[in-house]
């Protein structure tokens, strides 16, 4: 596997700001050097793949199954963890082993009839990838020193897992006492002050220090505390369909691509209303807080400067996990192939005008911004109308 980023395999210095002065100025400097394994090596990958193509019918349908298992041994990933007294962060090493299985089917249709000739093909793949092999005795799900979306690896984690809260809609004034506190029974947060309007977590699991209170255990999947997997992010059955059409030199063709299964945890402001202290509300958010004469409202009440508990209806949960499948019309192109004889004279051949278009539609569940294939809120996919022609002298 060559993928391996830039100098990963050298310890490098960066050039940064010194902290004193020289003659009046800040010098540049150059960083301690990072940490690199003696050991750092190839990636190895054994796989065994079997399949089946078929044709009937003259071979007007034809396709093809064939399914894998990929192992790769020594994946590079994030090493054991250091004590604090190395005075630097461990280096990445060949410390994981990953088990790949999947399988992909395709089918096609292809046939003239008279003066039309048609085509169409479909393509379904799907796979899901497992850590075998990679020592975290605790069983840390995220890396403790790092940010919540660091993941962990982990025997038996699937690669893209999802870990949150389930929720159980908001809470309400009959959950509290006339001096504000929760009443016996009720589920309350740790370390939060809950309101009414806040929203309210399941309890999946108690232990002898944390009953019928919604925590975070230890951060392990032996004591994830009140979470649990909720979703994946990786794309599975990923879909395509192409197709055309013909008739005396007029043509249609298109493709269409997508995703059947992911979830997304995309945060911030695009999900939540006035998700900081400088945040804003969107469009798609206006009439969906809660408050006292909105009752049925998808999000938690917000509070001034985003304080109080709001931090704790942004947790990562169930409810605000996207569905992100979609259907994306990847291009349709019209041409127009003019017979010979209308050209020969001029000494032309094979003219063929057209216009084509890319990206024209694109139909998913995410707020509006979030392209679904990065599933980022940045540039979009350009939509573009194009005009040519094609010709032979």
């Amino acid at each position: 596997n060559q993928n391996i980023a830039a100098y990963s395999y050298y310890s490098t210095m960066a050039i940064e700001n010194a902290n004193w002065l020289y003659e009046g100025n800040i010098p540049k400097t150059e960083a301690a050097p990072g940490m690199v394994r003696a050991n750092f090596t190839w990636e190895k990958v054994e796989s065994i793949t079997g399949g089946l193509d078929f044709g009937f019918l003259n071979n007007r349908l034809t396709g093809s199954f064939d399914i894998y298992r990929r192992n790769t041994i020594g994946m590079l990933g994030p090493s054991e963890e250091l004590p604090a007294v190395a005075g630097a962060t461990a280096p990445l090493q060949n410390a994981a082993d990953l088990k790949s299985k999947g399988w992909e089917f395709s089918i096609s249709w292809r046939d003239r009839i008279r003066e039309f000739d048609y085509g169409l093909t479909f393509n379904l793949y799907d796979s899901r990838t497992f850590i075998t092999k990679y020592k975290n005795d605790t069983g840390l799900f995220y890396d403790r020193n790092e940010a919540q979306s660091a993941k962990r690896y982990r025997n038996g984690m699937e690669i893209g897992e999802i870990w949150g809260y389930v929720t159980d809609g908001f809470y309400t004034a009959d959950d509290f006492n006339s001096d504000g506190s929760l009443k016996d029974g009720v589920v309350r947060i740790n370390g939060v002050t809950s309101h009414v309007g806040d929203i309210k977590y399941k309890n999946l699991r108690d232990d002898e220090n944390s009953v019928n209170v919604i925590d975070t255990g230890d951060g392990t999947v032996n004591n994830p505390g009140d979470r649990k997997i909720i979703g994946n992010s990786r794309a599975r059955l990923q879909y395509a369909l192409n197709g055309f059409v013909n008739w005396k030199g007029l043509g249609v063709s298109f493709i269409l691509q997508g995703v059947g299964k992911r979830d997304a945890w995309i945060g911030g402001d695009i999900t939540f209303p006035m998700a900081s202290q400088y945040s804003t509300v969107y469009k798609h958010q206006v009439g969906q807080i809660w408050t006292e004469n909105n009752l049925d409202a998808f999000y938690g009440r917000i509070y001034e400067n985003a304080g109080s508990s709001q931090g704790a209806n942004q947790r990562i949960s169930d409810k605000f996990l996207y569905n992100a499948s979609y259907l994306r019309v990847k291009n349709i192109t019209l041409s127009y192939t003019i017979p010979d004889k209308y050209i020969k004279s001029v000494y032309l051949r094979n003219l063929k005008i057209f216009i084509s278009g890319e990206n024209l539609f694109t139909f998913d569940h995410l707020p509006a911004g979030i392209d679904p294939e990065n599933l980022s809120w940045t540039y979009p996919f350009s939509r573009t109308i194009s005009f040519g022609i094609n010709l032979n002298i």
